[in-house]
């Protein structure tokens, strides 16, 4: 779970921002479970993904393979493929702490 507080200023954008998180359905987008707002901060509960974000496996793991590579940024442009077309959204910041990854068993 992620805890954020935030500004009313700033609140109307993240309940957007939630609405389509809500709404989305694929493979290449980190599944989300829901949020709520208790006492100034909006909880997000989101997919648990237990190999952690790209950063984390690139600091325990190293140099990663090309081929491996080539499969992450196939599954990365499927998920901004999957925003653009489903949800009209481009992304436009990505970098690799907001990259998560789960085990092959998961």
């Amino acid at each position: 779970m992620i805890h954020l507080e935030v500004k009313p200023a700033v609140k109307k954008q993240i309940v957007r921002e939630l609405k389509v998180l809500h709404e989305c359905n694929s493979p290449f987008i980190v599944g989300f479970y829901g949020a709520f707002y208790a006492e100034g901060e909006i909880s997000i509960c989101m997919e648990y993904m237990d190999a952690g974000s790209l950063d984390l496996v690139l600091k325990r793991c190293g140099n990663i393979p090309e081929n491996i590579l080539g499969k992450i940024t196939i599954a990365v442009l499927k998920g901004l493929a999957y925003l653009r077309d489903k949800h009209n959204i481009i992304h436009r910041f990505i970098v690799v702490f907001f990259i998560y990854f789960y085990w092959a068993s998961h």
